[in-house]
């Protein structure tokens, strides 16, 4: 679990993430561009201009998120909440 953390303009391109809680982390302009990311949660995070691109997201759950200009180009993924 990342709690509290300041992940700002971070580079996580072709990066692979399973089982992570972000709790209370700043996550802006981050870069999950090829990146795959199963049962992961997005917990009271601030998150503007954070990228997907090509990522595949499964099971994955955004609560209480602040989030504006997502890029999701190709997105795939199933049981998004």
């Amino acid at each position: 679990m990342f709690d509290a953390c300041d992940f700002s303009n971070t580079e996580w391109i072709n990066s692979s993430f399973h089982r992570v809680i972000f709790k209370n982390c700043h996550l802006t302009g981050i870069n999950f561009a090829d990146s795959y990311l199963n049962h992961c949660q997005f917990i009271n995070c601030t998150m503007p201009y954070i990228s997907f691109n090509f990522s595949k997201i499964c099971l994955t759950h955004f609560f209480l998120v602040i989030y504006y200009h997502l890029n999701f180009l190709i997105l795939i993924g199933n049981n998004l909440n």
